[in-house]
């Protein structure tokens, strides 16, 4: 999934597009904000009607991933 379709998915579902905002400068040694990133994950893919917006909360977890293991390179 590219940047532009996730951000384009982050309008249909604002919840994802929270969880990345709130979580976009965690790093990669912060368990205690790890914990609560994928606590808040799985409550929202347990309300989750869709595949789709399941997708779009798997897809947001993985670029914050992608994001920590980022500047703890840089």
């Amino acid at each position: 999934m590219t940047g532009q379709e996730l951000i384009k998915l982050w309008e249909l579902y604002p919840e994802a597009r929270n969880l990345y905002e709130q979580y976009n400068s965690i790093l990669v040694e912060d368990d205690r904000a790890w914990k609560e990133l994928t606590g808040t994950a799985e409550e929202l893919i347990r309300k989750s009607n869709t595949e789709l917006y399941t997708t779009v909360i798997l897809e947001t977890v993985r670029q914050l991933e992608y994001l920590a293991k980022r500047r703890k390179a840089g």
